[in-house]
């Protein structure tokens, strides 16, 4: 697989040293360890290859194989999420978190005013110890990768590109492709400025360039 290849995968996600699965696409496995998220949409998920989609060790695997192929992969931590840095270890007054109404708990996650989160260490004599080191960090990690297929319909990629980096619902969306043009119908479309339909434009054109000219129109209401 090349960069600015989309590719549709599925995989599972652990730490190496304790066998804790810390990420999966399957809904099935979350349930079956008891790790089932009912805000987290499970199943196959699509991603462009050298966009920074997936750790960048995983995407040198994803690399190497081709449609229908599985694959195991480790990441030590520097080709994961990095080690862990002691100069990310912070100690505050307790004071500071009370002025706030927020009472630290030992494993909690807090985010300071400053948007820096980070996880409650411990809390004793009026002080607080927070690490603000990724909470993989330091970690071996273990990843098994189906590359599902290669998805090269521009159609399929427009409906990609639309629902999965600009946020708009599938159900609310028409795709008509001609040749090396594309008209797009989208909801509230008459509502976006120019530069606005531009920059979708660009986006479209740099990750599918058989694509030439793009025309962006309002979604008709057909119900009455």
């Amino acid at each position: 697989m090349e960069n600015g290849a989309f590719v549709e995968i599925e995989y599972t996600g652990r730490i190496k040293e304790t066998g804790e699965i810390f990420d999966l696409t399957d809904e099935k496995t979350a349930k079956e360890h008891k790790i089932y998220n009912p805000k987290t949409k499970y199943g196959p998920v699509t991603i462009i290859i050298g966009e920074n989609m997936i750790l960048k060790g995983v995407e040198e695997t994803i690399k190497t194989m081709k449609p229908g192929d599985t694959k195991k992969t480790t990441l030590d931590p520097e080709h994961a999420f990095g080690k862990r840095d002691p100069n990310l270890l912070k100690v505050f007054s307790l004071s500071r978190f009370q002025k706030q109404r927020i009472y630290p708990v030992i494993g909690q996650f807090i985010t300071l005013s400053n948007n820096l989160s980070g996880r409650v260490v411990s809390v004793s004599a009026g002080r607080v110890k927070m690490d603000f080191n990724h909470p993989l960090s330091g970690k071996t990690l273990e990843y098994d990768i189906k590359l599902n297929t290669e998805i090269k319909e521009p159609s399929k990629k427009i409906e990609f590109m639309l629902t999965g980096l600009l946020g708009y619902d599938k159900k609310d969306t028409e795709i008509a492709i001609s040749g090396a043009n594309a008209k797009l119908s989208l909801p509230n479309a008459a509502k976006l400025s120019g530069e606005i339909k531009s920059k979708i434009s660009e986006q479209l054109k740099k990750y599918i360039p058989e694509l030439k000219e793009i025309e962006i129109s309002e979604k008709s209401d057909k119900n009455p």
